[in-house]
């Protein structure tokens, strides 16, 4: 018993060894390791990380049965859609796990927008190799130009991992989020990944070896809304009630009896100026009172 308890420790901290900390540098044999692509096909050349050497890489540790995982998919889609305008060395990628438990990978493609980003199969080794000291979905990772692992955030928007495996603090010293991430690591790539310099205040970055990055219209640098979202769910937008009815299908300004509540009478108090009560059909046994103009 004691033999098979010191077989498993010694099986667990070997595996546990592959982990890459913040300020590795990933092994050849591991950037040539070849990956199968589900996402936007299933027809697609094999995945290796190599293929990114001189990029920067952010890599989406996703399982499809993770709920924030899944809840996350917009909010990635859109920083990649940023970036490919911003800057063509940086790159998004998600390793999905677990695939059909129960989101199939094109299921979990299709979900944000159509053919972004590229996801992989993961079996679990991408996992291994790059999880947070949380060890839990979802992880993140951010991979320089050269191939290091430079920091593991605990979300897009807000680092609060400390580990000394997940981020080197000297290191990302004015990094609050990924974006903030992915500017300083431009920076350090210089000419290699930018054509020119960033004297402007107003930008989102300031170096003398990279262009200037301004963040998208009503958010902030890390790619956070920091306006009103209107009802079709866009920053800033300013669809009417109207226009989102004829959109989703849905009369935002009806209330419903008995869906919404029980009788008409209630129905009828609970309405407000332009709204409108719909009765379902059946036999209602009230005495309605109207006292609205």
């Amino acid at each position: 018993m004691i033999r098979n308890i010191f077989i498993l420790l010694l099986l667990f901290r070997i595996s546990f060894s592959q982990e890459y900390c913040a300020g590795d540098t990933i092994s050849q044999a591991h950037q040539d390791q070849l990956f199968d692509v589900c996402y936007p096909c299933d027809t697609c050349d094999p995945w290796k990380l190599s293929q990114y050497t001189g990029d920067i890489l952010v890599l989406d540790l996703s399982a499809s049965w993770c709920s924030p995982c899944y809840s996350s998919i917009d909010f990635m889609d859109n920083l990649e859609s940023y970036w490919s305008d911003q800057n063509q060395h940086v790159k998004f990628v998600t390793a999905l796990a677990d695939i059909g438990e129960p989101y199939t990978c094109t299921q979990w493609g299709q979900a944000g927008t159509p053919g972004s980003p590229t996801i992989v199969e993961d079996d679990g080794t991408l996992f291994n190799w790059f999880t947070d000291s949380n060890g839990q979905y979802p992880s993140y990772v951010v991979i320089d130009h050269e191939m290091r692992v430079r920091a593991k955030p605990s979300s897009m928007l807000i680092n609060s991992n400390t580990n000394a495996c997940d981020v080197i603090p000297s290191d990302m010293t004015d990094a609050d989020c990924v974006n903030d991430i992915i500017s300083q690591l431009l920076v350090e790539c210089g000419s290699g990944c930018s054509s020119g310099s960033c004297s402007d205040d107003s930008a989102c970055n300031t170096g003398d070896n990279t262009d200037c990055i301004y963040p998208d219209e009503n958010h902030n640098c890390c790619g956070e809304c920091i306006a009103d979202i209107d009802c079709l769910g866009v920053c800033g937008g300013d669809a009417t009630e109207v226009e989102c009815e004829q959109e989703c299908g849905v009369c935002l300004t009806c209330i419903n009896v008995p869906g919404d509540y029980a009788t008409v009478q209630a129905g009828i108090d609970a309405a407000e100026d332009g709204d409108t009560v719909l009765v379902d059909q059946g036999t209602y046994y009230e005495n309605l009172i109207i006292e609205k103009l």
